[in-house]
Formats: C-alpha cells, sequence, structure tokens
C-alpha cells in the first residue's frame, strides 16, 4: 500500500475518542481516510494536501494530532490499522491525563520526541512509530516516522505537514463537508460501538438516574458523603455501572454548583480503567463535560498510574514493571520463580539455609514454579511485609522479621531458617528487578505508603488530595494496597475519621489470595477495619443484568464447591437473580484428550463468532501453562485473538467474524461475552495432595470468574487424560442447572 503524498491526516482532540472506537482496515487508508456522512458528530473536509476529520467542537484553539503522509509516513506500513490505533492512543495520553502509554510498548523519550512500538507483541515486529509532541512549537502531536531504529537522528519530521496542517484549519473549520456516503464500511471503516455503549444503551446519565436504576443501585447512588460505602454484588450485577453512574452524577453536580471538589476513580487494571470505564462515562455524557470541567476534577487509572504519577517516576528516569496490577503480579511471579530455580542450584544456599528450613517449607520450595500456590504465598509475603516493612537480607529490619511474632493471617514460616530462605528468595529477586532496571508493583506501592507519611504530603494533601474516591474491584488489591486509600484524602474529607471512599467488590472474584494478605483467613470485621476509613455501610446488588437465568442458576450452584471461609456475610451464598431472557442450560462436555477438547471447542466457538462476532465470543483457559502452549500450537492458528494482557483489551475489535477471543479468566475480569468456553476444567487442576483450601478456593473462584463472564451460552469443557472434569461442576449437574454433552 501507499498513500498519496497529499494525503497528511488531522484530527481534533474530540474526533479522536470516536475514530479510537472505529474498526478499519487496508482500504480506509488507500481511499484517503473516507468518513461516513455525520457519523459522530465528525466532518471530513480536504484542503490542499490535508484530510481533516474534525468534531462540531473544533476550533482554532483546538489540540490536533498531525499524521505525517507519503512514502516516509508511518501509516505508509503493513497493517496500518495497528499503528494507527496507537498513534490514536498516543495522542490521547498527550491530550488527557487520564490516559497511559502501556508499558508493553517501550516508549522513549527525548525532549518533545516520543516513539514506541507500532505493532501489538504478537505481530512481532520490531518497527517504531515517532512522534513529536511540540511541532514546529505548537501544542498538537505529530506522528511523523516508522522506522526499526530506535535512533531519533534516523527519523527526520518533515514540519512542512505541520505547517499545512495549521494553516489550513481555518478553511476546513468554515468548509462544508462533501458527502462520503453513508456506508463507512464500504470504505474500510467500521463505526463500532465502545464497551460503554454496549453497557449503557442509549440512555444518557439521568436518563439512567431517573427510569433504569434498581432500586438497590439507586441507594447507592444516593448515598452521601458522611462515611464509606461498600458496594457488593455477584458477577453482573452492575456493580461498575453503578459506580460510574454516582462517580459521574456527582462530578457534573460539583461542576455545576462550581465547586472545586477532587474525585479519584482508582481501579487494579489500567486497560480496564482507560478501555472500558472511560467508555462508560462517555455514553453516559455523550457531551463529554466530565473530561474537561472548569472547577472540579476527575483522576481514573490504575493506583499504580496514580503512584507513577504522584512520585514522578517519569521525571526520575525510574521505569515500572508495569502499571497494571494483573500483568504486574503475573510478571513477578516469574521473576520469584526465577529466583527459586537459582537457589535451588546454589549449593551454598542449600546446606547453609535450605537444609535446616522444615521439612514442609523444603519440599514445597523444591517444587514451586511460577503458578504454585507457594509462589504466591511468597509473593504476598514480599508485598505485604519484606517490601511493605523495607526489610533487606542483613539490614536492622530483617533480625526482627527473623525472631519476631507472626499474625496468623502471614504466610505460615515454621522456624527462623524458613523466613531466612525467604529473605534469600527476595534478595535474588531484587537483584533481577534491578538488573532490568524496573520497580516492583510492591516496591511502588510502598513508596506510595511511604510517601503518604511524610512531611511533603502532609503539606500537599490539602491541594492534591481527594475530596472522594471510588475503588472497583476492592478483591484484586492485597492489604497493603488498601491501606493506601485513606491516605490519598484531603484533610477536609477525613476530619471525623470517616471518609467516602466508595468500594465495589465480589470476593469470589478473586483467583489469587491477595485480599486476605496471605493464605489464611479473617474476619469481615478486620478486612474492612485495616482501610482505615471508618465504619462503613453496606449496599448489596442481587439482579444480575448479565447472565441468563440459566447460567446464573448454574453460578449459584457452582458457588456451593467454595470452601468456606471466616468472612462472616461477606462470605454468604450466591444471591444474584436473572432479569434476562432465558438460554439454553450450560454444558458439562469430557473429552478423551486435550488434542480433541482443543479441535473441537476451537470450532464450535468460530462457528459462534460467524454469527455474533469475534469479540462476543471467548475461549478461556483455566491453566496457564496449558494456555501458553497452545498459543504456539499450529492446528488453531488463525482462529483466535489473543488477550494475554491487559493492555490488549482495544485491539479485540479487530476479532471480526473469523476469530474468537482467547485468554484466560483473570485476564478478562471485567469483560462480557455472549458466549464462553471455559477449557480444561480438570481434575487435575485440584492439588489433592496439598490438603489445604487454598488451591481449591482459587481454583474455584477461577471458574467462577471466567463463567461469569458469559451472558447468553456457557460450555464447560475437560480432558480425561487430565482425570476428566473437576468435581465442582458435579452439583450444578447433579441439581440440574447443567447438562453434560
Amino acid at each position: 500500500m501507499t498513500l498519496k503524498p497529499t494525503e497528511v491526516l488531522v484530527l481534533d482532540q474530540d474526533a479522536l475518542n470516536a475514530v479510537s472506537a472505529a474498526v478499519t482496515d487496508a482500504n480506509w487508508f488507500e481511499a484517503g481516510f473516507p468518513w461516513p456522512d455525520g457519523a459522530s458528530g465528525i466532518r471530513r473536509v480536504v484542503r490542499g494536501r490535508v484530510v481533516y476529520l474534525l468534531s462540531s467542537k473544533a476550533d482554532l484553539d483546538s489540540r490536533l494530532l498531525i499524521i505525517s503522509g507519503g512514502d516516509d509516513g508511518p501509516l505508509n506500513a503493513p497493517d496500518p490499522q495497528y499503528v494507527f490505533d496507537r498513534i490514536v492512543h498516543v495522542a490521547l495520553s498527550t491530550f488527557e491525563n487520564n490516559v497511559a502509554v502501556p508499558l508493553s510498548w517501550k516508549s522513549y523519550n527525548l525532549d518533545s520526541l516520543f516513539s514506541i512500538y507500532a505493532y501489538p507483541h504478537s505481530l512481532q515486529s520490531a518497527n517504531r512509530v515517532y512522534f513529536d509532541r511540540n511541532p514546529d512549537g505548537q501544542d498538537h502531536v505529530f506522528a511523523y516516522g516508522i522506522t526499526d531504529s530506535k535512533n531519533f537522528d534516523d527519523v527526520q519530521p518533515n514540519l512542512a505537514d505541520v505547517r499545512s496542517a495549521i494553516g489550513g484549519l481555518i478553511e476546513a473549520l468554515i468548509a462544508e463537508a462533501p458527502s462520503a456516503g453513508s456506508d463507512g464500511g464500504s470504505f474500510g471503516i467500521v463505526l463500532a460501538r465502545p464497551d460503554g455503549n454496549t453497557i449503557v444503551g442509549a440512555a444518557t446519565l439521568e436518563e439512567w438516574y431517573a427510569k433504569k436504576l434498581t432500586a438497590q443501585q439507586r441507594a447507592f447512588v444516593d448515598k452521601g458523603y458522611a462515611e464509606p460505602v461498600r458496594l457488593k454484588g455477584a458477577a453482573g450485577t452492575g456493580k461498575t455501572l453503578s459506580m460510574a453512574v454516582k462517580c459521574l452524577r456527582d462530578l457534573l453536580a460539583a461542576e455545576d454548583a462550581g465547586e472545586a471538589k477532587k474525585f479519584a476513580f482508582l481501579t487494579h487494571s489500567a486497560s480496564i480503567a482507560h478501555d472500558t470505564l472511560k467508555s462508560i462515562f462517555d455514553a453516559l455524557d455523550p457531551m463529554g463535560r466530565w473530561r474537561r470541567p472548569k472547577h472540579a476534577s476527575l483522576w481514573i487509572g490504575s493506583l499504580y498510574e496514580y503512584a507513577q504519577t504522584l512520585l514522578r517516576y517519569d521525571e526520575k528516569g525510574l521505569e515500572p514493571l508495569s502499571v497494571d496490577g494483573r500483568e504486574g503480579r503475573l510478571f513477578q511471579a516469574l521473576l520469584v520463580s526465577d529466583a527459586l530455580s537459582e537457589l535451588r542450584a546454589n549449593t551454598r544456599f542449600k546446606l547453609s539455609v535450605l537444609g535446616k528450613c522444615s521439612d514442609k517449607f523444603q519440599s514445597l520450595f523444591a517444587t514451586a514454579d511460577e503458578s504454585s500456590r507457594f509462589t504466591y504465598e511468597l509473593m504476598n509475603e514480599i508485598a505485604c511485609v519484606i517490601d511493605a516493612e523495607n526489610i533487606r537480607l542483613g539490614n536492622a529490619h530483617s533480625a526482627k522479621y527473623l525472631s519476631g511474632n507472626r499474625e496468623q493471617w502471614q504466610m505460615p514460616l515454621l522456624n527462623e531458617f524458613d523466613r531466612r530462605a525467604v529473605l534469600d528468595v527476595h534478595d535474588v529477586y531484587r537483584r533481577f528487578l534491578e538488573k532490568s532496571g524496573v520497580l516492583s508493583m510492591d516496591q511502588m506501592v510502598a513508596d506510595l505508603n511511604r510517601y503518604l507519611d511524610s512531611h511533603e504530603w502532609s503539606r500537599l494533601c490539602d491541594t492534591s488530595g481527594f475530596d472522594a474516591i471510588f475503588v472497583d474491584e476492592l478483591h484484586f488489591f492485597n492489604r497493603a494496597e488498601r491501606m493506601i486509600f485513606h491516605g490519598l484524602f484531603r484533610s477536609s474529607a477525613k476530619a471525623d475519621g470517616k471518609m467516602p471512599l466508595f468500594m465495589s467488590y465480589d470476593l469470589k472474584q478473586s483467583p489469587a489470595d491477595s485480599f486476605l494478605g496471605g493464605g489464611s483467613s479473617e474476619s469481615a470485621a478486620t478486612f474492612f477495619q485495616r482501610l482505615k476509613a471508618g465504619e462503613s455501610q453496606l449496599v448489596e446488588l442481587t439482579e444480575v443484568f448479565r447472565s441468563t437465568p440459566e447460567i446464573a442458576a448454574f453460578l449459584s450452584d457452582l458457588d456451593a464447591a467454595f470452601p468456606a471461609l471466616d468472612l462472616e456475610n461477606e462470605w454468604g451464598l450466591y444471591s444474584g437473580k436473572s432479569d434476562q431472557t432465558t438460554g439454553p442450560k450450560p454444558i458439562v462436555r469430557e473429552y478423551q484428550n486435550s488434542v480433541d477438547l482443543l479441535d473441537d471447542v476451537f470450532s464450535r466457538a468460530c462457528k459462534d463468532a460467524q454469527e455474533l462476532g469475534g469479540r462476543h465470543v471467548a475461549v478461556l483457559c483455566m491453566n496457564e501453562g496449558l494456555y501458553n502452549r497452545y498459543l504456539n500450537v499450529g492446528r488453531i492458528e488463525g482462529k483466535y485473538v489473543e488477550l494475554s494482557g491487559r493492555d490488549q483489551v482495544g485491539e479485540l475489535k479487530y476479532a471480526g467474524k473469523r476469530r474468537c477471543v482467547f485468554s484466560m479468566p483473570e485476564y478478562v475480569a471485567g469483560l462480557q461475552f455472549k458466549v464462553v468456553y471455559l477449557i480444561h476444567v480438570d481434575r487435575a487442576e485440584i492439588d489433592l495432595e496439598d490438603g489445604g483450601i487454598g488451591p481449591r478456593r482459587r481454583f474455584v473462584s477461577k471458574c467462577y470468574l471466567g463463567a461469569s463472564r458469559a451472558a447468553e451460552k456457557l460450555e464447560i469443557a475437560s480432558s480425561k487424560d487430565r482425570g476428566g472434569k473437576a468435581d465442582i461442576v458435579d452439583r450444578p449437574i447433579d441439581r440440574g442447572s447443567a447438562v453434560l454433552g
């Protein structure tokens, strides 16, 4: 493909949000960026050598994205749709405070110059796209080249494109847009509905508040700011939507009143914050008032993005391992596993330390890998004790750690050598981080906790702190992370010890034990007391909007497989009741072997994708090792869009009609699909020799999380060569909420 040299593309800031949701292919770029008449309030105007896509809000003061055209332009490349999506994202991250560039894009900065990887990792390309975020001294974003070099000197911007774009803007603003036809899809572009529209529908904020909220949701939205509020509900009960309605409604009320209130909406996943939550806000507020308020303010993103912003890591040349909670934890698990492997080969360590550890510790140490319970308990120990308390092998704090009393919730370490071995693991793990030049999630959280106790923050909190904080998916945050929230408030918001902290959660959706701080239980009172935000009120949602009654019945019966934990009423029985139309009962299928399972499931999933669209059909694998292996299996190549990181959520729109989504339950938390195939719900997934409730609870949680993503159809698959179906589906089968296929 070769673009015409005249085709410089210009979009104003408000047009970017509509364009970011569109699905494009090579035809759109070849045809000169046609646009359906009047779609999304955007006009296409051509002036000289420039094509403008301008929103109704565009004016001479609008900030612009300018994309250089011609042979050297960044869109003159294979698969330009992926490059274009990333260019739009970078522009949004420049124009808006609440959009971050994913760490996996490997950005480089040199003054106003900026570059990122041009393609997703799955396309295996080393090409980079180049930007100037202050071209010719103008407050715009200029995307000007693509190459496999990391050297900015190798790609020179053509500033004539910038001058042409700015020079022709006034004529473009007053010009009448020529007709481009009504069917933009025929030109290679489909204006897809953003995820937020799928969740919200056509109703606006006030229509939701006045007519569509249930009595339970309305009760939550009407809560005042005198104390914390907990919003509890099973999957699909509309927790995130209720949180969004309350946050947005209160934000706009403060804006209308001219009040300089500051709101924060914190998530565990950066991608869910930016790809899903923001599109919900856009759907509720089509005029986009929430994006640029004059008085009140809103910060949206992951807790780790906020830590990066507040601690100014960019200015200090420090790089986080990730700013997405789930992705970061997986990376850390790999590093801890590597540390275990190195120490297993260290003769000195084996003789002087490991050989003196308890028998149980030695046994677990010998077999642990990145997905084992022991590794995750080590990660919790590092997160909530070692990094949180700044303990290092050999420092003053380590002596107390080795000999001091341990709390019930902490990882069971039976003697001093067990603890010394953990410090050795942490020492090697920390060395791996330093060698990679990154900060771990736990180091960021520990730094943020310490900063919030500093004299500097005590002076700044009244100007930089928040009046209200919304926390989505509280169940994904560990003990150390939950202790941060109370420190982020302004003094005026916590004067009486009760802070306006609004939290949504469903503890059973957490496949890890991070919410407990370790593998053991604690009381519900202690769980919420550690938030240090004051006694909280509870609102519980029981009406399910996502799933059919048949899937809700399956989840209710699956609920009985959860081991009991001492979380009092927080760990009660599933209470969701569906208001959706009926559908087929979930099917449980057993296959002779994993190959038969893989062939049949992907054949079925691709047929569903042809009918419903690929982004609405997901195959979710329960076993991480098998998932990673299947990504390299030729027999299913071309049948799926991989989702193995939260930063890939935006790419689901390219699933098309021939490919389904292939992922794991942990990666799709917060998303929904019409059809879900949950594979390898195998007996072998539960470690029967462990004897504890931890592995079983995590396995049931993962199954519950994956199954609850399904809206209309759910199939459970297991393989006889891995023990056949797990016993957790026996009750649903016996009670008739699932059938054998």
